[in-house]
């Protein structure tokens, strides 16, 4: 297995830890709740991604990986991924039940980066979430980049946008 530490630079605590906040696999130790959501996108290249997700994230959190199976400790909670023939799986024990948005926001949002050869939008997950008025927005201006590129990036460059 591949272990990559995560980097304290400067003297500074991780990010999101405290003194009095449960490191992430203590809550599963001690008993105290675990809320879990699965998330599944069918492809190939399910090790590629796997291992591209963890690499990336091993520069800021807690990772270990191997082609098949990975682990990346946030402070939300940590997300067992799988990969093998037909895609990647990703398993969420998060901490608190308000964290589903975001963590299901960091892996789609990675992914769509990763995947975008593939068309990629956001996995499967077997916890929809509700929309909201930030999802709506976030839809409105995908439709918008997707039917008028060119008046999108004209008017990102107008601004002053590259991303």
């Amino acid at each position: 297995m591949i272990h990559v530490k995560r980097r304290h630079g400067r003297g500074l605590k991780p990010h999101g830890e405290s003194a009095t906040s449960p490191q992430p696999d203590e809550a599963t130790e001690t008993g105290a709740a675990m809320y879990e959501m699965t998330g599944k996108f069918a492809t190939a290249h399910g090790s590629k991604y796997l291992q591209q997700l963890c690499k990336h994230f091993g520069h800021s959190q807690e990772v270990e990986f191997t082609p098949e199976t990975g682990r990346i400790r946030f402070a939300m909670g940590v997300a067992h991924l799988s990969a093998d023939a037909t895609g990647l799986t990703l398993r969420w024990e998060l901490h608190k039940d308000d964290a589903y948005a975001g963590a299901q926001h960091v892996i789609d949002s990675h992914l769509r980066r990763l995947a975008f050869r593939e068309d990629f939008a956001h996995m499967e997950w077997d916890r929809p979430l509700p929309f909201t008025a930030r999802s709506l927005k976030a839809r409105a201006a995908e439709a918008f980049r997707n039917r008028a590129p060119r008046l999108h990036a004209a008017l990102k460059k107008a601004a002053g946008r590259n991303s």
